[in-house]
């Protein structure tokens, strides 16, 4: 382009224009040096055509930059869409032409001259979670979003049968913690608790670790299964797999603290862990008539 253009623009035209005190000034006075030439020259009219695109896009006030969308489209990728179900409508509705058997999407907001079209590339893929409409703050996606994709009911770990039958219904009465010593693989929080405890807590030996994680699942059994069936109010304050990753996550960053020739204080630092992450926040807003 930097060849035909200098046997275009002649070298007084050349400093006039670079004398100019902005490229906007100096973008429009190279386009009108330019346009008679391009109206019989098929070169020129192509570079005329791309500087004039050019200078449309200076009074752009935004800059486009494709979003994890269309990347995961044009790579061909999975793309994980977490909790769809909280995104705006006008945003979802964007989602149903990649459903199409095109799975094509159309990006009008990148030029502005013409809109685009993306078509997924082989392997492209879409994943999303949501949590039920039922919870509190929670909404359905559309008929026509639903529609075209499969969809997957996962129950909570905390119903699985395996756990259930490990605090069975009556032992709440007496209020005494079950504490289980050991417990089998089949139970899925406990293999979620135990995973995340051997990753995250590599500073200790494999068996603190294991310590660590079933010190967890004893606290999580006694408040949402031993508390929560003596007062009701408590049930909706259960703890969470979030809960187990803060729990976790501070027994990580507070370890250091608690190392005394060498050898952590696993017990102090779990007491100080269920005391921040679970025990604070227990009772917060929850009325449970004098009974405490």
């Amino acid at each position: 382009m930097t060849s035909q253009l200098s046997q275009v623009v002649s070298e007084e035209q050349r400093a006039q224009i670079l004398g100019l005190p902005n490229t906007k000034k100096q973008a429009d006075a190279l386009l009108k040096v330019l346009k008679p030439v391009s109206r019989s020259d098929e070169e020129c009219k192509r570079v005329y055509q791309e500087i004039k695109r050019l200078r449309r896009e200076l009074n752009m006030v935004f800059e486009w930059h494709d979003g994890i969308l269309v990347e995961a489209m044009t790579a061909g990728g999975l793309l994980l869409v977490d909790e769809i179900s909280l995104a705006n409508d006008s945003v979802l509705e964007r989602l149903n032409s990649v459903f199409e058997q095109d799975r094509m999407l159309i990006l009008s907001e990148k030029s502005s001259s013409e809109a685009i079209k993306i078509v997924a590339q082989d392997g492209f893929n879409i994943v999303a979670t949501m949590n039920p409409s039922g919870d509190f703050g929670k909404k359905e996606l559309s008929p026509a979003l639903r529609n075209r994709m499969t969809e997957i009911w996962v129950e909570s770990y905390f119903m699985q049968r395996e756990l259930l039958e490990l605090y069975p219904k009556g032992h709440s009465l007496t209020i005494q913690p079950l504490i289980h010593r050991e417990v089998s693989h089949d139970v899925d929080l406990f293999l979620i608790i135990l995973k995340m405890s051997e990753d995250k807590l590599r500073a200790l030996s494999e068996a603190d670790a294991r310590t660590a994680g079933l010190t967890l699942f004893n606290m999580i059994g006694f408040v949402n299964f031993t508390l929560a069936g003596k007062y009701s109010a408590l049930q909706r304050k259960a703890l969470s797999v979030r809960d187990v990753i803060n729990a976790v996550e501070f027994v990580e960053v507070a370890l250091p603290l608690f190392k005394d020739r060498e050898v952590y204080q696993l017990g102090m630092v779990l007491y100080h862990a269920v005391s921040l992450v679970i025990t604070d926040g227990i009772c917060l807003g929850i009325d449970v008539a004098g009974d405490r």
